[in-house]
């Protein structure tokens, strides 16, 4: 399941993947980042893993197509989660966006809104 998180807001979008991610949870998110890029022309997003369990073989495809299509418009993007996470973006994530992606522990998610929100590079709340 992707869910959009409460503290989204303006060009800064959160989402939480939890459980297996199937086709029709990837496809709610989409129009969301749409209108966020073509509103601000730009966006920056947090991802929170929660349980996560992986995906649907046509999930993945969708992601990096999507990835690909407004990577220019995602200027940062905060990976939250466990240590399997860190290792899903550096072996997933990382090749195929151009934008600055920092991992965060789950206890510094108020770090990783707060470096979504700042115009200056600040070091990972690991």
């Amino acid at each position: 399941m992707i869910e959009q998180l409460d503290k989204s807001s303006g060009y800064m979008v959160g989402m939480k993947l939890s459980g297996r991610l199937e086709d029709h949870d990837f496809q709610q998110f989409v129009p969301s980042l749409e209108h966020t890029v073509e509103t601000h022309q730009k966006a920056r997003l947090l991802v929170e893993f929660e349980d996560f369990e992986g995906w649907d073989a046509q999930t993945p495809w969708n992601d990096m197509r999507v990835g690909l299509r407004y990577s220019r418009r995602v200027e940062r993007m905060a990976v939250v989660g466990d240590h399997r996470c860190e290792t899903w973006m550096e072996n997933v994530c990382k090749p195929f966006v151009t934008t600055q992606v920092l991992f965060f522990q789950p206890a510094a998610i108020d770090a990783a809104w707060t470096w979504l929100s700042q115009d200056e590079t600040v070091e990972s709340g690991e």
